[in-house]
């Protein structure tokens, strides 16, 4: 007996039933990064897991890229000029 399917609304494919998930089960991050690539999936639609995994893979991948260029850009500052840092006892204020 042959495994029931369903019709992706996120890119037409066919998958197992199982697979199935329904837009609002989907993490709110998740899901609001889904929608820019696809601005008409909506919270009532469903995508596989298999094409949540990918978003998943690419959500991360995005925010490690953001992650690299923040560190990059704090590398690429001057060195910290201790002249302007002053020491009270135990605390340190900068000015």
């Amino acid at each position: 007996m042959a495994e029931e399917k369903f019709k992706s609304n996120l890119s037409g494919n066919e998958f197992p039933l199982s697979d199935k998930m329904k837009g609002n089960e989907i993490r709110n991050i998740l899901f609001e990064f889904i929608k820019i690539e696809h601005p008409s999936f909506t919270e009532e639609l469903y995508l596989s897991i298999t094409e949540l995994n990918i978003f998943r893979q690419k959500y991360i991948s995005t925010m490690l890229s953001k992650e690299l260029g923040q560190l990059s850009e704090l590398e690429n500052r001057p060195p910290h000029d201790p002249s302007t840092t002053r020491t009270y006892g135990n605390t340190t204020s900068t000015n």
